[in-house]
């Protein structure tokens, strides 16, 4: 599978109806296998249960500091036992695909990136959905999800402490429910030349319902992170539990560290980003992203060279 390491943990079984029968009534899921409850759970979600969107806590856990209006207000309670709780069906329809998603600001240089894979129907607007989360309610013709301030502060390695804003897009993402019609959530920057085709075939023989996510180096790298079905549905119930350095760190850096304190397991694909300004980098057609091009022109030629 190119560059790809395979999750470390033995392959799950698929949940019986013995199993998702137990969870149903509140009793304890028996069987082999890590993350059995998770994967039944995942069953759950693709014949229409609602996921508990646990991550919105993260804010009110640590505060009203910069929290978004709305947003770890409250849970949604899952009743197993109760009557209706679940629709169950032959024909349940199965996630498909991929599920991409950035933060912009509405204005500046990142605006103009967006605005132009918009137009031209690249990066995560040839994905099979996408979601645009930004400061305001559009960008023209792009429909967002306003998630409030994007303000963050510098950090001394040269990026952002942004992990906040982020955790609110995570928690919009958990609430709408989006990613479970998807196998798989890419997080992607404007600034990436980003190939989503590229990335279904790295991923056409990985396990969308295991708990995985996937990374090029064993450091998480923010141009582009790939999260499967059950990786974001463990993350949506559970994500409260992860508060350490919320304020202190970048993004990626906390998501790489609380899917890990979740036990949701890491995979590498060396070819998954290669980090370059140079167009001519981008004739190797083994990698899914190119990063960084921030200006719309070098951008285009790293496209152009791409696709030749």
């Amino acid at each position: 599978l190119g560059g790809m390491t395979c999750f470390d943990e033995p392959p799950l079984s698929p949940c019986s109806q013995e199993q998702l029968g137990a969870l149903l009534a509140g009793r304890e899921v028996v069987g082999r296998g890590h993350g059995l409850a998770s994967r039944c759970l995942s069953v759950m979600a693709v014949v229409g249960l609602s996921a508990l969107a646990g991550v919105a806590l993260v804010l009110s856990q640590l505060g009203e500091r910069g929290a978004h209006p709305g947003l770890g207000r409250r849970r949604t309670e899952v009743n197993f036992a109760g009557e209706g709780s679940v629709q169950l069906t032959a024909a349940a329809p199965q996630p498909q695909g991929l599920l991409c998603w950035l933060v912009t600001l509405s204005r500046g240089g990142e605006l103009d990136l967006v605005q132009d894979h918009y137009a031209k129907k690249r990066s995560l607007f040839a994905c099979d959905a996408y979601t645009v989360f930004s400061d305001a309610n559009t960008l023209g013709p792009i429909a967002t999800t306003n998630i409030g301030s994007l303000s963050s502060r510098r950090a001394p390695w040269g990026g952002w402490y942004n992990t906040r804003v982020f955790l609110h897009a995570w928690a919009s993402l958990a609430t709408e429910g989006k990613y479970r019609q998807h196998q798989w959530t890419v997080k992607v920057d404007a600034d990436a030349v980003f190939f989503p085709a590229r990335l279904k075939d790295h991923l056409k023989d990985a396990q969308w319902y295991a708990p995985g996510y996937i990374k090029d180096s064993k450091v998480m790298l923010g141009p582009i992170e790939v999260f499967s079905h059950a990786a974001v549905q463990v993350f949506a119930e559970r994500g409260e539990e992860c508060t350490e350095d919320v304020d202190f760190s970048g993004e990626d850096g906390f998501i790489n560290a609380c899917m890990k304190k979740l036990g949701v397991k890491a995979s590498i694909d060396h070819f998954l980003l290669k980090s370059t300004t140079y167009p001519a980098d981008c004739k190797d057609a083994s990698f899914v992203a190119f990063h960084p091009f921030v200006d719309i022109n070098n951008y285009a030629r790293c496209v152009e060279k791409a696709q030749k």
